[in-house]
């Protein structure tokens, strides 16, 4: 099984030409990339501990800044006390 069947119906309509797209469409992009990492730094963190994510963030800091930083760190410590664990599609409000 590859990505669109895993995905059904959730798989993206809209073209994947980055010139025709609206800044709408950037904003969701880089909203659902931000997401993804998250979701990846969870499971990250439940499969190879606390040090690790560490590790993987302090990576972030030094090559995207402090803002990016502080993004991810905020945001994946708040998914991680919801009980996310970086499973496919998973985010929790």
């Amino acid at each position: 099984m590859d990505w669109r069947e895993a995905m059904g119906d959730d798989v993206p309509k809209r073209t994947w030409r980055a010139d025709e797209w609206t800044a709408q469409d950037w904003d969701e992009w880089e909203r659902s990339r931000h997401q993804c990492e998250v979701r990846w730094l969870c499971a990250h963190r439940a499969k190879n501990g606390t040090d690790a994510a560490w590790a993987f963030l302090e990576a972030v800091r030094r090559r995207r800044g402090q803002e990016a930083f502080l993004r991810l760190r905020d945001d994946s410590m708040r998914q991680w006390k919801k009980g996310n664990r970086g499973r496919w599609g998973d985010w929790r409000e």
